[in-house]
């Protein structure tokens, strides 16, 4: 039978989940926190580009910001 995969999450990775929960707290301005959140899971999850979906539920739209 294989080994099931290892997962452990190494430190840098625990480090940019807490830099988002920072920035969560202090960030005022909307773009510039979506715009360092899709950066930070960008690299966390290490894939190409990331797409946050916000629903908006007075309008009843769903839209997207892509990094």
């Amino acid at each position: 039978m294989p080994d099931p995969p290892d997962s452990r999450i190494d430190v840098s990775t625990l480090e940019m989940i807490a830099d988002i929960g920072r920035r969560m707290a202090s960030e005022t301005d909307l773009d510039t926190l979506l715009a360092f959140i899709t950066d930070h899971l960008t690299r966390v999850l290490e894939v190409d580009r990331t797409s946050l979906f916000i629903y908006d539920p007075q309008r009843d739209e769903l839209w997207s910001k892509i990094a």
